[in-house]
């Protein structure tokens, strides 16, 4: 209704800013939905989403879910055997990560840590990088590995997906500290009803 409103700012450590207004964001989330469709997700199918906290991975969620497909949040600080953990389980179609991200001044280099998680996992069909650090260079797998500036700006616009209430959109694990990680299902209808409670209160 009002697709010129700020819908997201994000910032980060060097304190560059972005914005994205509600219709910006809208076409973002159904090119991003056109991309990953592209690369062979489908509804039901595991997306790990392995990124700093950017207005990428706001994107990311609101795309996978728009396909019926399931997101698969990775925590950007881990390590590459935390990583794979939580690609050993869900075994995701498609990961979504950046090239990296400074953090206290330092360059975390994310790229290298999926690259190796996806190896301890058994591999991974496709993986989609967002050059979100200033690196001059980034490693990539032919074949495998797409630049999301190739690949999302012209991708089709998808329309959301019909999904039952019950269909998982989240898998979230725990931490790990006391025992092997446990994912936790979030489903469609009460995620969204969940969120709105909370923010109401």
């Amino acid at each position: 209704e009002d697709p010129d409103r700020p819908a997201l700012r994000s910032q980060k450590e060097n304190g560059e800013t972005r914005e994205l207004t509600y219709g910006g964001l809208l076409e973002q989330v159904e090119r991003l939905a056109g991309a990953i469709t592209a690369m062979g997700v489908r509804r039901g199918d595991a997306v790990a989403v392995f990124l700093p906290m950017s207005q990428e991975a706001v994107i990311a969620l609101l795309a996978v879910a728009r396909v019926g497909a399931i997101f698969i949040p990775v925590f950007s600080g881990y390590a590459s055997e935390a990583v794979a953990t939580r690609l050993d389980d869900p075994k995701p179609k498609l990961m979504i990560c950046a090239n990296g991200f400074e953090r206290r001044g330092n360059l975390v280099r994310m790229k290298e840590t999926a690259d190796e998680a996806a190896l301890l996992a058994g591999g991974l069909d496709k993986v989609l990088v967002v050059d979100y650090a200033e690196r001059a260079t980034t490693p990539m797998t032919e074949g495998r590995d797409s630049w999301w500036h190739d690949v999302v700006p012209d991708a089709p616009r998808i329309t959301a997906a019909r999904t039952w209430s019950e269909d998982p959109v989240i898998i979230a694990y725990t931490s790990g500290t006391t025992g092997r990680p446990k994912g936790a299902v979030h489903v469609q209808a009460g995620l969204t009803v969940k969120l709105a409670q909370e923010g109401a209160f």
